[in-house]
């Protein structure tokens, strides 16, 4: 009896033996009847908080169900059942400080904001990177020798390094909201959007989808200014590596990736299997940052210099530059 306690499995088997010697009335009817009344019951939004210093960000993406058993018992006889729902979250961070002072602090660091081009900190990134490559080829200006006993394993333990892992913020706040219908059409995406509106007591609000959900809601989001969207990080960092090789597709980017093995490139365009297109990637990229850096090192220039050299040099360097910005929302996410 303690080991029927104990595992969650065996519970309803417990429940059989104690419903068999008359020790409980309740049958398993009974308890599924109650799971649904409660359920009908339940209340998510009542779990919401608010507050000025609460940042609120909503999740949507599509969920499937599917029956654990098929029809007539048999997996021949037919398909097991199944259906689509929105499942909506919302996750709420509390702030050290309301949204409006944060958003004026910000403001007024930055007098005018770049939409496109660098920053400070893709500069540091890009800074943190070649310090990483010189650090490893510790190239002798003497001999011109260079070490080689390093990989791109090496690389990325000394770029990880510089990376904060974890969260200095608690835990937020995280409700299960309503589901949605499913997502076979921009109207019902738009639904589960207002229905955010309906219960969050906020100017804005920022919800986060994958990129099938994404493109439905672009139309929504242009007629309402307060519902903002945001790229899963994953499908984010998949559209950056299909940049990149669209971009470099005419500069033999294709042949180095079959130099280190690649068969099917047309799979590779398209991103197929991102494991795998990220690791050419990297591989790229690792190749492509120790010839940068031998390059500079025995022209004895800098790399701020380096863009006045042939195209080719050129062409490669603003590979090696952009690739960085790609590895660093890559580790970022990791």
């Amino acid at each position: 009896m303690a080991s029927l306690c104990r595992k969650p499995k065996l519970l309803s088997s417990l429940q059989e033996i104690l419903n068999i010697v008359n020790i409980t009335s309740h049958t398993l009817r009974h308890e599924r009847n109650l799971e649904k009344i409660r359920a009908l019951l339940a209340n998510p939004t009542d779990r919401i908080h608010y507050n000025e210093n609460i940042w609120n960000l909503g999740i949507i993406d599509n969920v499937d169900f599917k029956k654990s058993t098929f029809g007539y018992e048999n997996i021949f006889d037919a398909t097991r059942g199944h259906s689509h729902a929105i499942l909506r979250m919302l996750f709420q961070f509390q702030m050290p400080e309301s949204l409006n002072t944060l958003e004026l602090q910000e403001r007024a660091q930055n007098q005018q904001p770049l939409l496109f081009g660098q920053n400070s900190y893709s500069e540091q990134i890009l800074n943190i990177f070649n310090s990483v490559f010189e650090k490893l080829l510790a190239f002798d200006e003497n001999t011109f020798t260079y070490q080689t006993n390093f990989d791109g394993y090496d690389i990325r333990n000394q770029i990880m390094i510089y990376y904060k892992i974890g969260c200095d913020f608690p835990s937020p706040n995280i409700i299960i909201l309503d589901a949605g219908d499913p997502p076979s059409n921009d109207l019902a995406v738009h639904e589960c959007l207002k229905m955010y509106q309906n219960e969050i007591d906020s100017e804005y609000i920022n919800v986060v989808a994958d990129e099938a959900i994404f493109r439905r809601s672009i139309s929504y989001c242009k007629k309402n200014e307060k519902t903002k969207m945001i790229l899963g990080q994953w499908h984010t960092n998949k559209d950056m590596m299909s940049t990149l090789i669209t971009i470099f597709s005419g500069y033999e980017i294709f042949n180095m990736a079959g130099i280190l093995g690649v068969q099917f490139l047309d799979k590779l365009e398209k991103c197929v299997d991102f494991r795998a297109t990220s690791r050419v990637l990297e591989l790229i990229w690792v190749s492509v940052g120790i010839a940068i850096n031998l390059y500079v090192k025995r022209k004895k220039e800098t790399l701020n210099n380096i863009l006045k050299e042939n195209n080719i040099i050129k062409v490669w360097y603003l590979y090696f530059q952009w690739a960085s910005y790609w590895r660093a929302h890559w580790f970022g996410i990791r």
